[in-house]
């Protein structure tokens, strides 16, 4: 199951996420849509979805790809993706 896209502000970020991704993402809805979508998706691999966040973005800007890296790839990423898994499986 596909969680739902979450504009680049998913649970756990605690603003973090969406905070940095709204000052530079303007144009970079897509590959950030994408890379809550694959944060969402049962057994992802973390750092997986973030490379394909930063190769989606570079085309777009590379200062900006470079600092949403960063931001995705923080503690802060880490809990955004350890929420969005656990909100992908609910056992019955």
């Amino acid at each position: 199951m596909v969680s739902p896209v979450r504009r680049c502000g998913p649970e756990g970020s605690g603003g973090f996420i969406h905070g940095a991704v709204a000052t530079f993402d303007v144009g970079f809805e897509h590959c950030c849509n994408l890379h809550d979508i694959c944060y969402g998706s049962v057994n992802s691999v973390w750092k997986d979805c973030n490379n394909m966040q930063y190769v989606c973005e570079f085309p777009l800007g590379d200062t900006r790809a470079l600092i949403n890296k960063a931001a995705v790839d923080s503690v802060k990423g880490w809990d955004a993706f350890r929420a969005a898994q656990r909100a992908s499986v609910k056992c019955v």
